[in-house]
């Protein structure tokens, strides 16, 4: 039909969005925004949300607003009696799981070169030496 957007369209839109996205994390946006968002997104409520991410459900309100001041998009569809993702919040979602993902990564592995060498590193050399060792001759 002539007013129905393709797929390919929509598809396009949300491509825009996701580089919009990890560009507002590099920028202004807050990985905690992230958590916020997620959060809201998994529970489809404020109330329960707030309460597993230990914060007062206002600043979560607030928090989520200005995500979608920010992003300059929609994520939630808000009435009295319920919460939803809208096409844009669901797309979003997958790469705001991404994303936090490879923060709590990056802060993984940075951890563990905290007393300056990598812990991986020597628990990897020390099964290859206990490997070698135990190898028939």
């Amino acid at each position: 039909m002539a007013g129905t957007p393709s797929p390919a369209a929509g598809t396009s839109r949300c491509a825009g969005l996701t580089e919009r996205l990890v560009a507002e994390v590099s920028g202004d946006m807050e990985l905690r925004q992230m958590h916020y968002f997620i959060a809201l997104a998994e529970h489809l409520n404020f109330s329960r949300a707030a309460t597993s991410l230990f914060v007062a459900q206002p600043l979560l309100s607030l928090q989520i607003q200005k995500l979608e001041r920010e992003l300059g998009v929609a994520l939630f569809q808000r009435s009295s009696r319920r919460v939803s993702l809208t096409e844009a919040g669901r797309f979003l979602l997958t790469s705001a799981k991404r994303i936090v993902a490879e923060a709590d990564y990056f802060t993984t592995v940075a951890g563990h070169f905290v007393d300056g060498s990598p812990k991986w590193r020597f628990a990897a050399d020390t099964r290859t030496q206990r490997a070698a060792a135990d190898a028939p001759e």
